[in-house]
């Protein structure tokens, strides 16, 4: 589901990003269906690939609509458009992306946090072990936690387009991936350190 993900978002850029005539057909889609702006596709990977990741996700479930309707639009003579139409609008992936942008969403506000010049070492720590609980939280719940997942299991819709669930659904991902992020967490910020703890006392949000 990952390397899909990947196909379709890397794809998207690109195929606005060096067509010309693509991208000015999705923008006027997007005027043509209201809204205020154009949401174009965005690159993912380089070095911050976390950022990218989160906007690339934003910006393809804030266009959706659009974008699916451009690309079904431009298929009929267009062969990458088919095939990245067939791609979003599979209902497998649409709810993997979902997850995928609630666990990435999580660690956005981490780093966003982390990046504050103010931001002492205990409270950076104190901030981490809130995102550890928020990923364990979520992991529990599962996808019925996150209210758009339930909502395209339910209507087997997203936006307003109808979704397609070829074969048996995939196995559930985002308890595998969860635990992957807090192992990958605890490696960075172990957090039974005495050293830590120590230092917590220069917090002032650990103040009584």
């Amino acid at each position: 589901m990952y390397e899909k993900s990947m196909t379709l978002l890397i794809g998207l850029y690109y195929l606005y990003h060096k067509s010309p005539k693509q991208k000015k057909a999705l923008q006027r889609a997007f005027v043509m269906m209201d809204f205020k702006a154009s949401i174009m596709p965005t690159r993912i990977g380089w070095t911050r690939w976390l950022p990218h990741l989160d906007r690339s996700l934003s910006a393809f479930f804030k266009g959706y609509r659009v974008l699916v309707y451009q690309l079904q639009t431009s298929s009929h003579d267009n062969a990458k458009a088919e095939g990245f139409a067939k791609l979003a609008t599979d209902g497998f992936l649409i709810l993997y992306l979902l997850q995928l942008k609630a666990v990435v969403s999580m660690l956005m506000r981490l780093s966003k946090y982390l990046q504050k010049q103010e931001v002492s070492l205990a409270d950076a720590y104190s901030r981490v072990a809130v995102t550890m609980k928020g990923h364990v939280t979520l992991k529990s719940e599962s996808e019925c936690l996150i209210a758009d997942v339930e909502q395209v299991l339910s209507d087997r819709a997203y936006d307003g387009i109808e979704l397609t669930f070829r074969g048996q659904r995939p196995q559930p991902v985002l308890e595998k991936n969860v635990d992957s992020v807090i192992g990958k967490i605890e490696e960075r910020f172990p957090q039974k350190d005495p050293v830590i703890e120590a230092t917590k006392i220069t917090g002032l949000n650990n103040l009584p």
